[in-house]
């Protein structure tokens, strides 16, 4: 049997942002669900914080979220299994009151906010859904004592990266799930495996964060005891090198603007000789629909700079403070040590 695993949707994201739920929506009326009929997969299980909100809910955004992703869940007679993730819970130290179970009722699908085993397919799986003040004890035996070889959870544990480039220093160490054969896991929307752990990944792009970093979602395969990852090729942040030194108005403007449709993006100017060619190039760009743009001049022949911001952001703060320290006028060395201390008080202030 094929089960399909995907963690981390937030649907309702970036404060109801109906572009995001466009972004989901096609996601998964292009990629998500065609798959699963392809290979007629009947079970999908959710590895948490399926909602993002756990204060409140946007009616806009929870119509369109059953149409296009819950009432083709059901009409297909496929079984959603719901762990519970962080983003789930209305009460920081309970799991009780929590978005799929109110939200989803209608449906009958399974939520777990206590950890517990089920058998899918013959096999026994541990799930643990977010460990909290109330159940941290509860959790902590669970994993100790259950008999089952594969765990499915929403965990933060030491030493994954929570997005590409920033490691998570705090929760619970992997040594304590060293005794299964393998661990699924929700949470850091960045996949990543080390040893027998696995943090599936965010299902598409929701912030700078995710630029140029692989999104999809994953088939396990019950009998052969394997993972299969499906990628999503729908990329929604994109950085865009200009140089018009070696070219033309006609080649510049020569390219397909699809892509960019509610799109974020940066247009990296490393040469312009030209300002109205720029303009030209900006302004096709933005007629092609994007939601955000921005223009940003890289000082001649600065190539830190440059490769800055090549590089991937972690997050919009994050960019924005790392692009403040690129631009400083210090030694290498020193703006190396600024890097560090700033990503290491931003990771410390993101978990209080």
């Amino acid at each position: 049997m094929k089960i399909c695993l995907v963690t981390d949707q937030h649907l309702g994201g970036k404060a109801g942002s109906i572009i995001l739920n466009d972004i989901q929506k096609k996601f998964y009326t292009d990629i998500f669900f065609p798959y699963l009929d392809k290979y007629n997969i009947k079970r999908i299980i959710n590895l948490g914080d399926l909602f993002d909100v756990r204060k409140n809910t946007n009616t806009y955004i929870l119509e369109k979220s059953k149409e296009f992703y819950f009432d083709e869940i059901y009409k297909r007679g496929i079984t959603l299994d719901n762990i519970i993730g962080n983003h789930c819970t209305f009460f920081k130290n309970t799991n009780k009151v929590n978005t799929p179970s109110v939200l989803l009722k209608e449906y009958n699908f399974n939520v777990y906010d206590s950890p517990q085993d089920i058998i899918v397919d013959g096999i026994s799986l541990a799930i643990v859904p977010w460990i909290c003040s109330e159940n941290y004890e509860e959790s902590l035996d669970f994993i100790k004592n259950t008999k089952s070889q594969i765990l499915l959870g929403h965990l933060e544990l030491q030493g994954f990266e929570m997005y590409r480039g920033s490691v998570n220093h705090h929760g619970l160490s992997a040594s304590l799930f060293s005794k299964f054969d393998k661990v699924f896991s929700g949470h850091f929307h960045h996949k990543s495996s080390i040893g027998n752990i696995t943090y599936l990944g965010a299902p598409y792009e929701m912030c700078w964060s995710d630029y140029n970093d692989s999104r999809g979602f994953h088939i396990f395969d019950t009998e052969k005891r394997e993972l299969e990852y499906i990628e999503n090729p729908y990329k929604s942040y994109h950085k865009i090198i200009y140089n018009d030194s070696e070219n033309n108005i006609e080649k510049l403007l020569d390219f397909n603007t699809d892509i960019y449709y509610n799109g974020y993006i940066k247009i990296i100017v490393e040469k312009c000789n030209n300002k109205l060619w720029l303009d030209k190039f900006r302004d096709k760009i933005e007629k092609s629909g994007t939601v955000d743009i921005k223009v940003i001049d890289i000082p001649d022949n600065d190539k830190e700079v440059l490769s800055g911001y090549e590089s991937n952001n972690v997050d919009d703060t994050r960019s924005l403070l790392k692009d403040v320290i690129i631009a400083l006028d210090r030694p290498k060395e020193e703006k190396e040590k600024i890097s560090n201390l700033i990503e290491s008080l931003y990771n410390e202030a993101s978990t209080m």
